[in-house]
């Protein structure tokens, strides 16, 4: 099966052969993880960084009221947790929505990246930017969507993502969220995503059954959610973009 992290690492990034193989060295066995299970919890220091490679995670926040935020949905090529090696306690917790599959990095390895090898650490540099990216436009979207533009836009941006990876079949991926889950990642009850998804089926624009979401006009979907999809950076390399002006004399390492 293609790897979707190297998939996406080397969309966007200029790695060579070279620099892909040493990924490859670096990644430790897979681990597979239970569905609906935390990965890893607020206030741990994890001795390695995941990638996920199969299946949906979520993000989240707890209250001590137990009501709980989902920050992000992390799919398949996203690093999960990076921040530990750079701040080693974490300040969220990660829950497996399905059943995953990881691949860990060693924080050792890590720092070996940023030591010996500059263009693997600028494209972690630039994932964790991009990862920046997304969160900015999660805020907007909680904050100033209405409930039918927002969910709208939250399936749009699952779509490209899971496309940038190879995980999009005919408009359609596995999406196998409770509509409770789907709630806390946007802000509602239950009973209003369930509304909402009933007003998007209704108007001909999606479906979500059988734990899969399938997109029957995406343009439309998009015009509903008012999605441009610029602040995920799938386009490929930009010849604008400052850090790899030059790159074809850069040393080789």
């Amino acid at each position: 099966m293609e790897n979707p992290f190297l998939r996406k690492l080397q969309k966007s990034n200029p790695l060579t052969d070279e620099d892909l193989r040493f990924i490859e060295r670096c990644t430790g066995a897979l681990r597979d993880v239970p569905g609906d299970q935390d990965i890893v919890t607020e206030g741990e220091r994890p001795p390695t960084c995941l990638v996920l490679m199969e299946g949906l995670v979520g993000r989240y926040k707890q209250l001590r009221n137990g009501r709980r935020q989902i920050l992000a949905f992390q799919v398949p090529g996203d690093f999960i947790d990076m921040h530990s090696f750079v701040l080693g306690r974490l300040d969220h917790s990660m829950t497996s929505i399905t059943p995953c599959r990881m691949a860990p990095i060693s924080h050792n390895a890590m720092q070996e990246i940023v030591n010996a090898h500059p263009r693997i650490a600028l494209a972690f540099w630039r994932e964790a930017m991009i990862e920046a990216a997304i969160f900015r436009d999660w805020v907007v979207n909680l904050g100033q969507r209405p409930a039918y533009e927002r969910v709208a836009h939250a399936f749009c941006e699952l779509a490209c993502r899971l496309d940038a990876v190879g995980q999009l079949h005919d408009n359609s991926f596995r999406f196998p969220v409770t509509q409770e889950e789907l709630g806390q990642a946007v802000g509602f009850t239950a009973v209003h995503v369930n509304r909402v998804l009933q007003r998007l089926r209704a108007d001909g624009l999606v479906t979500h059954e059988g734990g899969r979401l399938t997109i029957h006009d995406r343009e439309r979907l998009e015009r509903a959610g008012d999605f441009e999809p610029s602040y995920l950076y799938l386009s490929g390399s930009d010849p604008d973009r400052g850090p790899q002006k030059g790159r074809q004399s850069e040393p080789q390492v």
